[in-house]
């Protein structure tokens, strides 16, 4: 058995592409919330709530809590 292990060569171990890039999280852009996502259809895309909720596989009702959430905060808002 030991003349098989000789004669098997081991390749060292080879270096992968991103070995050598520098990890920098802080660097990447933070990915949009759920309910910013719903934000952005609903006030910019102009989407009912039953197209948002289709589209991001969630509820209606959730959707509907999101957007009431946002008109008060932009009422209150507006009053100031």
């Amino acid at each position: 058995m030991e003349w098989l292990i000789q004669q098997v060569e081991v390749e060292p171990a080879k270096e992968l592409p991103l070995d050598n890039v520098e990890r920098q999280p802080d660097k990447w852009p933070e990915s949009p919330t759920t309910s910013e996502i719903i934000f952005s259809m609903f006030f910019f895309d102009h989407k009912n709530q039953s197209e948002i909720a289709n589209t991001l596989y969630i509820t209606q009702q959730y959707v509907s809590k999101v957007v009431n959430k946002y008109k008060k905060i932009l009422i209150q808002n507006l009053r100031k």
